[in-house]
């Protein structure tokens, strides 16, 4: 893994490039509050091994730039997001001046723009600076991007059919794919995408990159994202033939510097599409690490020495609690049982209607259920209500008084008593409550409502 994980040496290589000052023609535009000179046609951004450069700045703030601002170049090493991609960042620096790249954005004559914090002296139009990128944050988004295209292409093959990319984001830490799907991929189909993405590292594939008239790209079957909108002539990156894409950002040399992929999570983000975070590189073995830490302290916790001992011992752990909630089960219905039959002297006769109200200690919602359950076979035409814990209330009615009255009406009658809600069918409904303070007025209620029948 460590040997994956190092650096290539085309990585630790630094170009120096002196450019030549070029007269273009001015333009004026507003930003962040205040006007810059910008020129025309400043060149995209390179896509090359080269992290370190000289360039010459074509605009600033009058004045010069002191604390913070926007700088153009008429060259840059820094990659602007784009494509979900996230920009770089790093320095700029002379004699005179240094300051920090904390962001980039692209100006509407497409001048790419260096959010800068100035740490001393002051940034001026004509000044030759040194540009250098944190290399890093790019090795490591590298290695995201291209395990990106990987990943589109091994979901394709394990699903044997085209998917489609919905969406990506890659920075030096992850990265994120979005496909259209209505289920959940399998673990199976997971574990083959993840062997076959890690595979195709291993093969040590060479990136190769085409500049192509866009029909001619579009004829080699490059994948293509049909949310951008493309140019006549287009950028394709290459795997072989297991990965063609059209893409603008930046990637490994070599397959094998990715290192490691792993899969971290799947999941649905919107209806119908769902999503794949991964991990790699260095990435990629700190999760890894963590979950090596997690496990340890579970096989601590269980008393085990071995991942495999670790699995038997949580599996019958897991068999003992089931067994368990079973036997609590059956003591609890056998506690409603003989509760009911103690609380069978507490119903009221109200005109040859049974009536019970009571709040009942130690009970959750499932409980008063069975408890319900067994009350209400006692009496043929009665009204149950019952509160227990966690503001959970229950009502019953059965015979005459579900006929006439209904559990429904009757809990919502007498809802507004408890400061609670609650409602359901004639038979059974359930709700909750904040106050049971005024439970014998709440009985009173409900007496007034059995002898009118309903009305």
């Amino acid at each position: 893994l460590l040997h994956y994980l190092a650096f290539p040496a085309a990585f630790l290589r630094v170009v120096r490039i002196h450019t030549e000052k070029v007269a273009r023609e001015k333009r004026r535009f507003l930003a962040s509050r205040c006007w810059f000179d910008l020129h025309d046609g400043v060149a995209g951004v390179r896509l090359v091994r080269r992290h370190q450069a000289h360039h010459q700045v074509l605009f600033r703030l009058d004045g010069g730039l002191f604390l913070f601002g926007e700088v153009a170049f008429d060259e840059t090493v820094f990659y602007c997001l784009s494509g979900g991609q996230v920009s770089d960042a790093g320095t700029l620096y002379n004699k005179g001046c240094k300051a920090r790249v904390i962001g980039m954005s692209k100006a509407p004559a497409k001048q790419h723009l260096h959010h800068v914090e100035v740490e001393f002296g002051s940034i001026k139009v004509g000044d030759v600076m040194t540009l250098e990128i944190d290399g890093l944050k790019r090795e490591l988004t590298a290695r995201n991007h291209s395990a990106t295209h990987l990943l589109h292409a091994a979901l394709c093959e394990v699903l044997h059919a085209h998917v489609e990319q919905k969406g990506s984001f890659v920075n030096e830490e992850y990265l994120r794919f979005d496909f259209p799907s209505l289920t959940k991929l399998s673990n199976a189909e997971l574990e083959a995408i993840e062997a076959l993405v890690n595979q195709k590292i291993v093969e040590g594939i060479e990136e190769k990159t085409l500049v192509l008239p866009i029909e001619e790209a579009k004829k080699l079957g490059a994948e293509m994202e049909f949310s951008e909108k493309y140019g006549d002539t287009v950028r394709v990156v290459t795997f072989g033939d297991f990965s063609k894409e059209f893409c603008g950002g930046t990637h490994v040399k070599n397959t094998s510097e990715i290192g490691l992929f792993v899969i971290e999570s799947e999941g649905s983000v919107a209806s119908g599409i769902r999503r794949i975070q991964a991990r790699t590189s260095l990435g990629a073995y700190r999760y890894l690490r963590k979950k090596r830490v997690l496990l340890s302290h579970m096989e601590e916790a269980l008393g085990v020495g071995s991942d495999e001992d670790a699995m038997i011992r949580t599996k019958a752990v897991l068999e003992h609690l089931s067994e368990n909630e079973k036997t609590i089960k059956s003591l609890k219905d056998k506690l409603a049982s003989s509760s009911a039959k103690s609380l069978a002297d507490e119903f009221a006769d109200v005109g040859g209607k049974r009536l019970f109200v009571k709040k009942v200690a130690g009970m959750g919602r499932k409980d008063l259920l069975t408890l319900g359950d067994q009350l209400k076979v006692i009496h043929p035409d009665s009204l149950i209500l019952l509160l227990g814990e966690e503001n959970a209330v229950t009502c019953f009615a059965t015979g005459k008084v579900a006929a006439s009255i209904g559990a429904g009406k009757a809990l919502k009658e007498v809802s507004p008593l408890l400061q609670g809600n609650g409602g359901g069918r004639n038979e059974m409904a359930s709700g909750s409550y904040k106050d049971a303070s005024k439970l014998e007025e709440v009985k009173k209620q409900l007496i007034g409502l059995l002898e009118k029948g309903g009305e």
